[in-house]
């Protein structure tokens, strides 16, 4: 009886989730529609997954020299959205918007050198692409210069550095770095362990969807550990991350499921809807960062 009543709670809280999301995308008034560009009509299908006509608006958009659009092709083609999952055509776009100063494709090029994404594994033309994009102070870009400065791939180890660096990239809200920071605070790695300074950066990394932090912040609700002691909230949590795809969460689910009362699985399912929401909602409404 308690494994169906969170089945009909999970497909509740997606239901919610997808006629939330319908209404963020359906609220622009028509007139509003005829001012939006190429790229803009692209990013609206692509936030409500709609990769074909995503893709095929951004081509439009790349093919006019939009730089934006042709580093989100190369994001597609890395993680085989719409297409065939493919680490050169996605290097080769990245190149294309990089060259014309694009810092969120110089980031991404960057990463593709250090971890020999589609190319063999090149420190010196990692860092030389993560260092432009840090230049105009790109987060993405600190966040992963950092890390290779943490593990002293070219450059030398400078822990004082790559705290700075992750420490940047968090303040300007980039989720990545809001987790490792959040982490870091927790187990004592490179800084002074503190839970309070570890919830902090979780709540900010959940609230961008990072699905570590959300896993990290329900087990201190359900440990207790910087924060009171709370299993509605720890299941809601796991709730979002496995809504958003994280498998580790599900299983979790599954056991606390088992603890809690039917009203509260429901409280946490609604709470759940509420965070998706946040997250979801567009950048001007939620202030969340900007891809």
């Amino acid at each position: 009886m308690r494994f169906s009543t969170r089945i009909a709670a999970v497909r509740s809280l997606r239901v919610a989730v997808a006629m939330l999301l319908l209404a963020g995308f359906a609220h622009f008034h028509p007139a509003a529609a005829a001012t939006l560009t190429d790229f803009d009509r692209g990013y609206d299908a692509y936030r409500s997954q709609d990769y074909g006509n995503a893709l095929r608006w951004f081509v439009i958009a790349a093919n006019r020299g939009d730089t934006a659009a042709q580093n989100l092709i190369g994001e597609m083609y890395a993680r085989g959205e719409a297409l065939e999952q493919n680490d050169v055509e996605a290097l080769r776009w990245f190149h294309r918007a990089a060259e014309q100063r694009n810092p969120a494709a110089e980031t991404n090029l960057g990463i593709a050198y250090r971890e020999g994404y589609g190319v063999a594994p090149d420190y010196q033309q990692a860092y030389a692409w993560l260092k432009r994009a840090a230049d105009v102070r790109h987060p993405a870009a600190y966040y992963h210069l950092g890390i290779m400065y943490e593990h002293g791939m070219l450059v030398s180890e400078d822990e004082e550095y790559w705290i700075d660096l992750y420490e940047d990239a968090a303040e300007a809200g980039y989720g990545p770095a809001e987790a490792r920071l959040g982490h870091m605070y927790e187990s004592g790695v490179g800084v002074g362990r503190d839970l309070d300074d570890a919830v902090y950066w979780y709540q900010k990394a959940a609230a961008h969807g990072q699905t570590t932090a959300q896993i990290s912040l329900a087990m201190l609700y359900l440990s207790g550990e910087g924060v009171g002691a709370d299993p509605v909230q720890a299941h809601a949590w796991l709730s979002v991350a496995s809504f958003l795809g994280n498998r580790g969460a599900t299983s979790l689910i599954l056991d606390l499921t088992k603890q809690l009362t039917v009203e509260q699985v429901d409280k946490s399912q609604a709470l759940a809807s509420d965070m998706l929401a946040k997250i979801f909602a567009p950048a001007s409404e939620s202030g969340g960062q900007q891809r």
